[in-house]
């Protein structure tokens, strides 16, 4: 035990040396997150919407009047037919065109299927069926309004009792305002949290290494757990100050709640830091300098990532990609923060994630160790 709190000084004290190791350290992910936390939002504004509006008459003009209303979108054009309608969507001046066809109030008043055509730029996908659901949500709501109002005339039947007496509420949990920033921030932090020490990790044994100091301590009569728990345990102590340092910023500026207990938090924070910080450690017995082990780290560090459910979740990814993600320490943790800050997840709910973590850290710290051996025999 004195020999690896010997190692855990000799880290400490070699990154504290390090005067522009500490902005690096503490100063860069806390600035990432609060710039993340602002621009990471699949929410979409100011859409540009053109109009081509063969129809020309009140209701037609209430509708694009409610389309304008939302928020979501900036009349950019008109156009008065399909050619011109093609043009703004080739010129990028449309992100979205509205085909109201000529018969469409006609068919409102007499209660038949008034068709309205949604023409989107699909180039980016996302911004493209963002743009289709909230205009398909408003033209919607548009005609509900008209049969509640009693504007329009159906045909004899039931369909306008039902409508009128249909009544849906409904209640967001664990995010009743749909803030976004709620949702990121806590992901966010995981995020960061993770990639700083798996590349602390990555860097640490090839740094010995090059340096010449890694066949001094393979001389000497340091077992090989020692000197990985003496390399490992320092940046646990980084990237636990770091989440707590991140955890402040959370609620002192974004207000994200934090409904669960902080020990079951840290708790597996601290098991995730250790798995990567095993992978980061494995990196660097297997690399030659440290220009190899960060651009290692960096392949690992894209992969996990962008699956670690940050963005887009987990369950709709393909099957062999959701298998893929029982391999990575920051998809466990993603969840487990967003489990425990929002919906106050106990022990006992997350208790499957402990077994992945525990599995995924000594499967790692076990590699890590055995390519040390095998590198310094």
């Amino acid at each position: 035990m004195r020999t690896i709190l010997f190692f855990i000084y000799k880290e400490l004290l070699q990154i504290f040396r390090n005067k522009a190791m500490l902005p690096l350290l503490f100063v860069l992910p806390l600035v990432q997150l609060l710039i993340l936390s602002h621009v990471a939002t699949n929410e979409v504004r100011e859409l540009k919407l053109a109009v081509q509006d063969s129809d020309h008459s009140l209701l037609s003009k209430m509708l694009v009047d409610k389309l304008l209303a939302s928020g979501y979108f900036l009349l950019s054009g008109l156009s008065a037919n399909e050619a011109q309608s093609n043009v703004l969507l080739d010129r990028d001046e449309a992100d979205l065109v509205i085909v109201i066809p000529p018969n469409f109030s006609e068919n409102l008043w007499q209660g038949r299927t008034a068709q309205v055509q949604l023409l989107a730029n699909a180039i980016n996908s996302m911004k493209a069926g963002v743009a289709v659901s909230y205009a398909a949500a408003i033209v919607g709501d548009f005609q509900r309004q008209l049969l509640e109002e009693g504007k329009v005339i159906l045909p004899q039947g039931a369909e306008v009792a039902c409508v009128s007496r249909s009544d849906v509420r409904y209640q967001h949990w664990f995010n009743a305002g749909l803030d976004y920033k709620t949702f990121m921030v806590p992901g966010i932090l995981a995020v960061l949290v993770s990639m700083l020490t798996l590349l602390l990790g990555a860097m640490n044994v090839v740094r010995e290494r090059e340096i010449g100091t890694q066949e001094q301590i393979a001389v000497t009569p340091v077992r090989s757990y020692i000197f990985v728990s003496g390399k490992l345990l320092p940046f646990l102590f980084i990237g636990l100050t770091e989440l707590t340092i991140g955890l402040g910023i959370a609620k002192l500026i974004f207000h994200t709640p934090t409904e669960g207990s902080l020990s079951v938090l840290y708790l597996f924070a601290a098991l995730t830091i250790m798995a990567l910080l095993g992978l980061g450690l494995l990196i660097s017995n297997l690399a030659d300098t440290q220009q190899q082990a960060m651009f290692v780290a960096w392949f690992f560090m894209i992969i996990f990532v962008l699956m670690s459910g940050l963005f887009t979740p987990i369950e709709s990814m393909p099957l062999w990609a959701q298998r893929l993600t029982w391999f990575n320490p920051i998809a466990q943790l993603v969840a487990i923060v967003r489990l425990n800050m929002l919906k106050g997840a106990s022990l006992v709910e997350v208790w499957p994630y402990l077994y992945h973590v525990l599995a995924l850290g000594l499967g790692y710290g076990m590699l890590a160790v055995f390519f040390f051996r095998k590198r310094n025999v």
